[in-house]
């Protein structure tokens, strides 16, 4: 969820600690997402391959926020 729906870790650690009754730390939260990472990384740069080589691509953005601010950074999707 924090990577999918850029949900806070602390709104995570709230789910967990409601839903699941898990009291979760936010070191607990990053490292579990690195260790996923580190396991999907070759499938990772297999879709960036196969959207590189796609004749037909779709572009999305997003206005990103910081600390509750608009800053001007924007999320760019491309999608095929």
């Amino acid at each position: 969820m924090s990577q999918y729906q850029l949900m806070p870790y602390e709104r995570l650690q709230k789910f967990f600690k409601d839903i699941l009754n898990l009291s979760l730390r936010e070191g607990t939260l990053f490292n579990t997402n690195k260790k996923c990472y580190t396991h999907l990384e070759s499938y990772d740069d297999q879709i960036k391959e196969a959207l590189r080589k796609s004749a037909v691509a779709h572009f999305d953005e997003s206005g990103v926020r910081v600390k509750k601010k608009p800053n001007g950074y924007m999320l760019r999707l491309k999608k095929s």
